[in-house]
C-alpha cells in the first residue's frame, strides 16, 4: 500500500512538472535587435525586438515589459500586450520602445520579462505571474554628437560614403549603420527616431513585399512625415517604388512609364583634354537657401 502511494506521488510530481513547463513562454532578445542595427543613442527612443514562443496548446495573452531607469532614478516600465498563438514552433515577434536617459551607464543592461496578462489590462506587475525574463547587455553606444545613417539592404562598400565618417570639415560626426533588413524594420515611427537619414538600396527589394509588414510601412511613412530623410537608390531596371504601398511618400508621382529610344548622349573621358569651368551660382544675398555648384565644359554644357 505504501509503495502504491509512493508511485502515485511520483506520478503527480512528474505531471505537475510537465504542466509547469508547458505554461512557460520562451523569450529571446539579441543585442543586435536593440536600437537600430545594434546601436543605441542615449536621450533617444530605442527599439527592442522580442522573439516569443508559446509551447502551450492554447493561445495566451501576455504582457511584455522593459524596465528602464529614468533621470530621476525611478524605474519606468514600458509594456505591450501581445496575444501568442498556440503550439511549439509558432514563433512571434513583438517590439518594445523606451526612452533611454542621457546619463545611462555604458555598462547598463536591458531587463525584459513576459508575464501572464489574463483579462485585466490594469493588472500590476506585482500581481502578474512571470513566465520568462532575460537580462541583455545594451549594444553599441552612440555619442550624442553622432548622426547615424541607416542603410537598408546590402551595404557592401557603403556606397563610397565611408570616408565621410572621419571627414574633419563636417559639422557633425557621421556613422553609417549598414545591413538593415526590410523585414526587421520597427512597427512604430519612433523606432527610427535616432536616424537622420535612411537609405533604401536596390538589394532591399520591393517595399511592398510580404516580408515588410504594413505596420512597418506605416511607421516609415510617419517617420518621413515627421522630418526623416528617406533616400531611395533606384535599381537599373524593375523599379517597384511607383507601384508600392509607399508611393505616396515619393516626391513625384508618375502617371506613365515609356521607353526612350534615342536621347542625346555626352561621353566624358579623362583622356580627353579640354578646359572645364567650375561656377558657383549663389542665391540672393542674405537668402538661407543653398547655392548651386555647376561644372561645365568649354561648350557650356553642364557636366555636373
Amino acid at each position: 500500500m505504501n509503495r502504491l502511494i509512493f508511485i502515485i506521488g511520483v506520478v503527480c510530481l512528474l505531471t505537475t512538472g510537465a504542466i509547469a513547463q508547458l505554461e512557460t513562454v520562451r523569450l529571446r532578445v539579441d543585442s543586435t535587435g536593440i536600437g537600430v542595427g545594434g546601436y543605441y543613442q542615449p536621450g533617444s527612443w530605442t527599439a527592442m525586438l522580442l522573439t516569443l514562443e508559446n509551447p502551450s496548446p492554447q493561445p495566451r495573452k501576455v504582457i511584455c515589459e522593459w524596465s528602464v531607469p529614468d533621470a530621476d532614478g525611478d524605474t519606468v516600465q514600458h509594456r505591450r500586450w501581445v496575444t501568442l498563438g498556440p503550439g511549439p514552433g509558432n514563433v512571434q515577434q513583438a517590439w518594445l520602445y523606451a526612452m533611454l536617459p542621457v546619463g545611462i551607464s555604458p555598462q547598463a543592461s536591458a531587463q525584459v520579462r513576459v508575464m501572464e496578462a489574463g483579462t485585466d489590462e490594469t493588472l500590476t506587475t506585482t500581481q502578474a505571474r512571470v513566465l520568462a525574463q532575460v537580462t541583455v547587455p545594451l549594444p553599441k553606444r552612440l555619442a550624442m554628437e553622432q548622426r547615424p545613417i541607416g542603410i537598408v539592404g546590402s551595404s557592401a562598400g557603403m556606397m563610397g560614403l565611408r570616408p565621410y565618417e572621419t571627414l574633419p570639415t563636417q559639422h557633425e560626426a557621421l556613422l553609417l549603420i549598414g545591413g538593415l533588413e526590410p523585414s526587421q524594420l520597427p512597427d512604430r515611427w519612433y523606432g527610427l527616431a535616432m536616424l537622420q537619414t535612411l537609405i533604401w538600396t536596390p538589394s532591399a527589394g520591393d517595399p511592398g513585399a510580404m516580408e515588410v509588414s504594413e505596420v512597418s510601412r506605416q511607421a516609415l511613412r510617419e517617420w518621413v512625415k515627421r522630418g526623416g530623410h528617406l533616400v531611395v537608390i533606384l535599381p537599373s531596371e524593375g523599379d517597384a517604388w511607383p507601384r508600392s504601398p509607399l508611393r505616396d511618400i515619393l516626391p513625384i508621382e508618375s502617371d506613365q512609364i515609356r521607353k526612350i529610344e534615342e536621347i542625346d548622349r555626352y561621353e566624358f573621358s579623362m583622356s580627353q583634354a579640354g578646359p572645364v569651368t567650375i561656377a558657383l551660382t549663389a542665391r540672393q544675398i542674405g537668402s538661407p537657401l543653398h547655392g548651386m555648384l555647376k561644372v561645365v565644359d568649354s561648350a557650356g554644357r553642364v557636366l555636373v
